[in-house]
């Protein structure tokens, strides 16, 4: 019995490292987000004029905007033409399901965490609190 107790409480202990590892992820892609929604307002500023565009890894090039309209890739090298209006639902959007996520992996580890410590204390693994 009590080996299947220890059992339990190292797959509920792995099962909220993994829910750890997938808020992490939620947070980074959170804070890309807020950072692109940034940078979209900077280049609402610069609809015609000059602007450095990045071009990956920290290196930027000068450029003139010509035409205000923006690119999203939709996968497989598709590029659609968006409005920033457009772009910034999306941002939104995503945003608005990612926090719903965030909220229901923080529930779930709440959950996690409860059941452990009520099974670890159950076979003796913590003192009591």
């Amino acid at each position: 019995m009590e080996e299947q107790l220890i059992e339990k409480v190292q797959a509920l202990y792995q099962e909220s490292l993994r829910a750890e590892e997938r808020l992490d992820l939620i947070a980074s892609q959170l804070n890309e987000l807020r950072e692109l929604k940034e940078g979209m307002k900077h280049l609402d500023m610069r609809v015609e004029g000059h602007m450095l565009a990045s071009v990956g890894k920290g290196i930027f090039i000068r450029t003139f905007i010509k035409d205000p309209s923006l690119f999203v890739d939709v996968g497989d090298g598709i590029l659609i033409k968006k409005t920033h209006n457009e772009i910034a639902l999306i941002i939104e959007e995503q945003t608005a399901r990612l926090d719903n996520m965030k909220s229901e992996l923080q529930e779930e580890l709440a959950d996690l965490r409860e059941n452990f410590s009520y099974l670890a204390k159950k076979i003796g693994l913590q003192g009591d609190t």
